[in-house]
């Protein structure tokens, strides 16, 4: 199965290192025939995590570790063109980040989540027209007046896995610019 595939890779790594900071950011594609596995969905962004993280656990790290659990949006608001599914798995990895900050009960190891909105993941350029058009009109109505972009995610998994941030375990960071903050009715 893929869960042991994903343990023959990273036990051996894990037993030879501590690391200081380990970042998920895994996510399950739909096949070509469009037939969504919850199961191999689950396996891929929700049970590999759990295995990495207890393993990590297990392996009683002297060093200090933080942990990255990339989400989204979806996990809190709904779209209704994406399946129910999605939605509960990126609702499944922020309580995986709830949960672990909470039973680990250890000084040396934390756990984060960051939940990005919609993100500009490459050059703007190669977007299609409908997409930048749909883009800036996402950037007039957020608050900082930007989309926010892989770098800022970047920029925010730094911090997180950095040791300024010692003190931060079991949140979930919105990286959305402020618009999840906006009053509906502002938006229409």
């Amino acid at each position: 199965s893929q869960l042991s595939m994903i343990n023959e890779v990273i036990d051996p790594a894990l037993d030879e290192m501590a690391p200081t900071g380990i970042v998920f950011v895994q996510r399950y594609r739909v096949p070509k025939d469009n037939n969504y596995d919850v199961v191999e969905a689950f396996k891929t962004e929700i049970f590999s995590t759990q295995s990495v993280i207890e393993k990590i656990i297990s392996n009683k790290a002297s060093t200090q570790t933080s942990i990255v659990i990339i989400s989204s949006m979806y996990a809190t608001l709904i779209d209704p063109f994406t399946p129910v599914e999605y939605h509960l798995l990126k609702a499944a990895q922020l309580q995986l980040v709830k949960y672990f900050s909470v039973a680990v009960n250890d000084a040396v190891i934390r756990i984060n989540g960051i939940a990005p909105g919609t993100f500009i993941k490459t050059d703007i350029n190669n977007y299609p027209k409908e997409y930048v058009d749909r883009l800036q009109r996402i950037r007039k109505v957020t608050p900082t007046n930007s989309n926010t972009s892989s770098l800022d995610i970047v920029n925010l998994i730094e911090f997180l896995i950095s040791e300024t941030s010692g003190q931060i375990n079991g949140q979930i960071f919105n990286l959305d610019g402020g618009l999840g903050n906006r009053f509906q009715e502002t938006l229409i």
